[in-house]
């Protein structure tokens, strides 16, 4: 039979009994009232013993609660615990981060409907199978995955805060990737853009390929960026909001030297960019705009005007080259220049190994170049 049991330093009495396999529990009953803490403690016992669901012993519970407290217990719905999650994080990441974040709740809740209203507890592993199918064919793997790791978060602190026993997430597996495979620019694309780019994007194809910044710190960037005189161009990045110092290469240095520079250190180096990045908020308009220059440099096939029928949140195709692939470029030129993977990294501003790597793609040239180095074996 359950009996209850005192801790120190705790007023509440804990449940003791056997489960189903005889082995032994504690569980709180948050209860002071020793009465109380005794039924809680059976039922616990019951539900340990009948292989019972979570919805199940949430049942008996309630019934439990309103005999006991006179009212009913309170149920935490998927759309109220996943906002109060959200808030939660707002201090804690990124504000780039947390915008993400928000746009996979909002369409997880969205893809829920009215179930978004109903109990977490309600929530079962094959909905969220079918979400993560649908998000998958909706868009690219990765973002079906991205998607589905928050909702693993979400669910993941529920069960912590002890508002649910199971975690139907847990055991969703993420779907399969396929392995991008990226470009570089050679020197040869590099002249082909820069024929066709205007003086701005010139600049900023330039600031690519010798800092590795985004393209949209690269549209961010002003004066007061610049320290010329260290030679080094500072800044905080918009995706992680971490510092970074990148040492100006000698052509980037001699570039800057053409621009005059401004008498207001908050002057844009860029500023028919830094005016889209700031009506938009994000780079999709420059993006874009590089995709017309790859184009008429003969680097990217034309966009097709026929509608495809799958509409906006179809999986993008890989269309090539991009801007992101300057960012490559400035990384894989460092390793195959020999410096130490460590300073790369630094450099690139990367979080881990396991990002960086993703960006070092050496071409034939450089493997032959590294075997070529090997001597005779037998000497």
């Amino acid at each position: 039979m359950a009996s209850l049991r005192k801790k120190p330093r705790s007023p509440y009495f804990y449940a003791c009994f056997l489960d189903h396999s005889g082995r032994k529990r504690q569980r709180s009953t948050k209860e002071t009232n020793r009465k109380r803490a005794q039924r809680i403690a059976e039922e616990f016992e019951r539900a340990g013993r009948t292989h019972r669901t979570v919805a199940q012993v949430r049942r008996v519970l309630t019934s439990l609660h309103l005999e006991l407290a006179g009212d009913t217990l309170p149920a935490v719905t998927v759309s109220d615990y996943s906002h109060r999650w959200l808030e939660g994080r707002r201090s804690e990441i990124a504000p780039r981060s947390f915008t993400a974040y928000e746009d996979q709740v909002r369409t997880f809740l969205s893809w829920l409907g009215e179930r978004g209203s109903g109990s977490l507890e309600a929530i079962t592993r094959a909905e969220l199978v079918t979400y993560r199918d649908q998000r998958s064919a909706e868009t690219s793997a990765a973002t079906a995955n991205n998607g589905l790791r928050v909702v693993r978060m979400i669910f993941r602190a529920a069960k912590r805060d002890g508002l649910i026993g199971d975690d139907p997430s847990e055991n969703v597996p993420a779907v399969r990737e396929r392995r991008r495979t990226g470009r570089t620019f050679g020197p040869g694309d590099i002249r082909a853009v820069m024929s066709v780019a205007t003086p701005e994007w010139a600049s900023m194809i330039l600031f690519g390929a010798l800092s590795g910044l985004r393209l949209s710190d690269i549209a961010g960037l002003t004066w007061q960026n610049i320290d010329m005189e260290a030679g080094a161009v500072r800044l905080v990045v918009r995706k992680t909001s971490e510092p970074l110092t990148v040492p100006l290469a000698p052509s980037l240095k001699e570039h800057l030297g053409t621009l005059g520079g401004s008498d207001d250190p908050g002057a844009p180096l860029h500023p028919r960019a830094a005016d889209i990045l700031a009506r938009h908020g994000r780079c999709g308009m420059l993006s874009r705009e590089f995709g017309e220059i790859l184009t008429a440099a003969g680097l990217r096939e034309p966009v097709g005007r026929k509608p495809s029928g799958r509409g906006l949140r179809a999986p993008r195709t890989d269309r090539g080259l991009k801007f992101h692939d300057l960012r490559a470029t400035f990384v894989t030129a460092l390793h195959e220049q020999g410096v130490a993977p460590e300073i790369c990294r630094a450099l690139a501003g990367h979080a881990s190994d396991v990002v960086h790597r993703k960006y070092a793609r050496f071409g034939a040239a450089a493997l032959a170049d590294a075997v070529g180095r090997l001597g005779d074996p037998s000497q």
